[in-house]
């Protein structure tokens, strides 16, 4: 029940909406629906299948269930597919490497050579996207209820297992 009036209230105010905004929408009083936000009332379920629709968020958000709202979704998405192209990078390139040192280093070396730096150039740019969104969901994960106690290790391991199931819907849909 805590979580639940923890996220409404953080809701509430990052869509810049009053006690009494919410109360109208839902069609209940502000001193009712001030309740859910301090945890000493519950909403009926005809008044908890509206706030979705308010808030634009999954009720499983809402009630805890989920850990991000859509926007850390976003940013979870983002950190999934950098982190995916990262490793293709480095995969190529240690490919290339690999294939420069099986072949003849007197034909087109300079070719060579080049391809790998601009294949390290890439990846380089992908590793400042990748940390740039790192650090972006990692502060974001922080302003979320519900997960303000999470330790720097735990938000790793949790990106570790998201970027694990990741990799397994890529699989599923045959996108390698």
């Amino acid at each position: 029940m805590e979580i639940f009036a923890q996220r409404l209230k953080w809701l509430r105010e990052s869509h810049a909406l009053t006690q009494k905004d919410v109360a109208d929408r839902l069609g209940v009083s502000q001193p009712y629906y001030g309740k859910f936000e301090k945890a000493t009332g519950q909403p009926n379920l005809e008044t908890l299948v509206q706030l979705p629709k308010i808030f634009h968020e999954s009720l499983d958000f809402i009630c805890g269930v989920e850990l991000l709202d859509s926007y850390g979704k976003y940013l979870l998405e983002q950190y999934c597919d950098l982190r995916y192209r990262t490793e293709e990078a480095r995969r190529k390139i240690k490919d290339s490497l690999e294939l420069l040192e099986s072949t003849n280093l007197e034909s087109s070396l300079e070719r060579k050579i080049d391809l790998i730096v601009e294949k390290k150039a890439s990846l380089n740019r992908l590793n400042e996207k990748l940390k740039s969104v790192h650090d972006s969901i990692t502060s974001y994960m922080i302003h979320i209820p519900g997960l303000s106690t999470i330790t720097e290790f735990a938000e790793q391991e949790y990106l570790d297992r998201m970027y694990k199931e990741y990799l397994e819907n890529r699989k599923d849909k045959n996108l390698d």
